[in-house]
């Protein structure tokens, strides 16, 4: 047990240590203000201790450095990275036949006329749903003879109705529309 002498010694010491205008308890430090019957209430951050000390006395702590990779391209439908479309060469017509499509989530296959060597006016699209499959796309007006077409992935904003200002390209790794191009044959006629 303690003497009556060891605890006005400890007692001493405290207000030596502990200044004579502050209070610590745990972690919040008190503090008199020019009314000594109020009291106001300061947070100590961790060090910081020394609140008199000049900002280059005050040890420095190295912050926790976490590396957090870039976001993946998005679009419209947050599908993210997505998707794969192979076509095969085919006769002009009225439909499009599409040899493989591989969706990470339910989206479309858009077919773009050629605008100078890029996707151009759409002509029809059809919805797939998630996963692997080949079909047939209808148009709305048929491809002609000799001519460059591309397929290009859109990602279905959710109402399941085709909008090209609302279901976006889907993009790749890169950021670029994830589309194939493929062309029409001449196919000889008989006469």
């Amino acid at each position: 047990m303690f003497s009556l002498k060891k605890t006005v010694i400890i007692a001493a010491v405290a207000i030596v240590f502990g200044g004579f205008g502050g209070y610590k308890i745990g972690s919040i430090a008190f503090e008199e203000t020019k009314a000594p019957e109020r009291m106001e209430e300061k947070k100590i951050t961790e060090g910081a201790l020394n609140l008199k000390a000049s900002p280059a006395e005050v040890p420095l702590k190295k912050p926790n450095l976490v590396q957090v990779p870039p976001p993946a391209p998005q679009t419209s439908a947050g599908a993210g990275e997505g998707g794969k479309i192979a076509m095969n060469e085919q006769a002009a017509g009225m439909s499009v036949a599409v040899a493989n499509v591989s969706l990470p989530v339910s989206g479309w296959v858009a077919i773009h006329e050629d605008a100078g060597g890029k996707p151009g006016k759409i002509l029809g699209a059809r919805r797939f749903e998630k996963g692997t499959h080949a079909g047939v796309v209808e148009l709305l007006r048929k491809t002609e003879d000799g001519k460059a077409y591309y397929a290009m992935l859109h990602a279905d904003d959710g109402d399941r109705l085709f909008d090209a200002k609302k279901d976006m390209p889907m993009k790749d790794v890169s950021g670029a529309a994830v589309m194939a191009k493929f062309n029409t044959d001449l196919v000889p006629t008989l006469q």
